[in-house]
């Protein structure tokens, strides 16, 4: 979820294992994301780094430029790839 859909609806990430999830996705601008789950805000995590680094519960707004991602996300760990 983030700003290139004005927050309004979770981009729904490929469960692989039930810890690992994945994304392609293109953003047209810079844009800030965040991982949320179960279309919650309740669990969400966030960081600081870009494009990779490791999120963590209630963290900022993720910084992207634009460009076209393979997007991984560990909920276990909070690690992120982009």
């Amino acid at each position: 979820m983030g700003s290139f859909n004005n927050w309004s609806s979770d981009e729904v990430m490929d469960n692989v294992d039930g810890e690992n999830f994945t994304l392609n996705y293109t953003f047209s601008a810079n844009e800030q994301v965040k991982f949320r789950q179960d279309g919650s805000w309740t669990i969400n995590w966030g960081g600081s780094s870009f494009p990779s680094g490791t999120g963590f519960q209630d963290g900022p707004n993720i910084n992207g430029p634009s460009g076209t991602y393979d997007i991984g996300f560990n909920i276990r760990t909070g690690a992120d790839l982009f």
